[in-house]
């Protein structure tokens, strides 16, 4: 029961022990049940504080519906534009030697190799709980809900990207960088200082290769194998990173990190 709540229980119960005293001081017990103009003119002065009581009772609870109102707008506009602290995992991932493939390829077979990849982390993406953020020159920025999801949607990737290759040596080579951690989620986009350590752990990464942090390594799921790559100074972060390096299975069967 609300604050509101108790103060109705309290003018109800001091309007009736009102009543009462006026009754036992010689009050005509019909003059309660008379209208209000009525019982006024007989002398019920507990009328009085009833009205200016219930007065200000009917304000609170006036009050108390507005801002309960603009509390439900506030959270709701919350909801529609994502504002506030969030805990994700953001999964960034690179082609390695773009330039070079550009020289190899050309401007016009590049571009219909790019949009080819970009369909297939788009299709993993989705199948994954992910949500793409952004493409960055060749590369993606991704959330997803937990890393198990990230690490599941990287693993794919690679494996993918692996079949592929086998098929088509021009499918380039991607490093991937996982971290965790609470982020500003604000209309569609991510802000905060833990989408810079995830680009700057996807540079820390080689060629098919997936580098996670701590963080995501601590609650992933217990077929993923990792080698540990212990401390690194990532550019432009603030302390050193604890990285590991995740171990997928290829397409032939043997492990790779």
């Amino acid at each position: 029961m609300g604050l509101l709540g108790v103060h109705a229980i309290v003018y109800v119960t001091v309007c009736l022990l009102l009543a009462l005293l006026w009754l036992m001081l010689g009050g005509e017990p019909a003059a309660v049940a008379r209208p209000l103009t009525a019982a006024r003119e007989a002398g019920f002065w507990p009328f009085w504080v009833a009205a200016i009581w219930g007065t200000l009772l009917g304000m609170q609870a006036a009050l108390t519906w507005w801002v309960r109102r603009r509390r439900r707008r506030r959270r709701a506009r919350r909801r529609r534009h994502g504002s506030g602290p969030r805990w994700i995992t953001a999964m960034f991932t690179d082609i390695c030697g773009s330039t070079r493939l550009v020289g190899e390829l050309g401007d016009e077979a590049y571009s219909e190799l790019i949009a080819a990849h970009r369909a297939t982390v788009r299709e993993l993406i989705g199948a994954h709980r992910g949500r793409e953020i952004g493409t960055q020159g060749d590369g993606f920025l991704v959330r997803f809900p937990s890393p198990r999801d990230a690490l599941a949607c990287a693993a794919a990737l690679q494996h993918r990207l692996a079949e592929e290759r086998d098929r088509d040596p021009r499918v380039p080579h991607v490093r991937v960088g996982l971290h965790a951690g609470e982020v500003i989620a604000r209309d569609g986009d991510v802000l905060g200082r833990m989408v810079h350590v995830a680009a700057r752990v996807a540079d820390s990464a080689g060629p098919d290769e997936i580098v996670v942090t701590e963080p995501v390594a601590d609650h992933a799921d217990p077929w993923v194998r990792v080698e540990d790559r212990g401390l690194h100074e990532l550019r432009g972060v603030e302390g050193p990173r604890h990285l590991l390096a995740v171990r997928w299975a290829s397409a032939g069967g043997s492990t790779r990190s």
